[in-house]
């Protein structure tokens, strides 16, 4: 299995401000999997998203 992360900041139309997206992608022998999480915890955070969020 290969796992990575990656976080990026977003803007939907819909939201004033842009939010901060974290995904974690997973490569298996079954196939590809992708999870996406919106957060609003700064990039500073003392906790990972992957262990906030998992």
């Amino acid at each position: 299995m290969l796992r990575g992360y990656a976080a990026t900041r977003y803007k939907a139309r819909s939201w004033k401000t842009k939010r901060r997206v974290c995904a974690r992608m997973e490569a298996t022998s079954m196939g590809l999997g992708i999870r996406f999480v919106v957060t609003n915890l700064d990039k500073g955070s003392k906790a990972p998203p992957r262990i906030v969020y998992t």
